[in-house]
């Protein structure tokens, strides 16, 4: 069995210490176009997408995308049409163990990391 140990992570430590401190993000009155291309660019399946304040307020992902276009929304269409807005997420102070375990119990591969609201990882 592997232990986060073995790669030198204490799972008391928070968060942030472990998480992408500069993440790829769009904001929600971004095109479809452009959450497409930053998606490519990150290689990440979901994206935060944040408003002008830099506060998140969805995600999106290739499955979003997929069905904005089958209701035939085009390139241009704004990201906060059809973004998702339920969102979990950990403060950048959690544990690492508390973050895991939202992970597992939302069965997500992501969890956005805020500080006040703002997006920081």
């Amino acid at each position: 069995m592997i232990s986060l140990k073995d790669y030198g992570i204490n799972i008391a430590d928070s968060i942030i210490h472990i998480s992408n401190i500069s993440p790829s993000y769009v904001f929600d009155f971004d095109s479809m176009h452009n959450a497409v291309k930053t998606i490519i660019s990150s290689g990440h399946r979901t994206i935060p997408v944040v408003s002008k304040s830099n506060d998140l307020v969805g995600v999106i992902t290739y499955m979003d995308i997929l069905d904005a276009l089958l209701r035939r929304m085009t390139r241009n269409s704004q990201i906060s049409v059809f973004m998702t807005r339920a969102v979990v997420y950990c403060d950048y102070k959690e544990p690492i163990t508390s973050a895991l375990q939202k992970m597992k119990f939302s069965i997500r591969g992501y969890l956005p990391v805020l500080n006040n609201k703002k997006l920081v990882g």
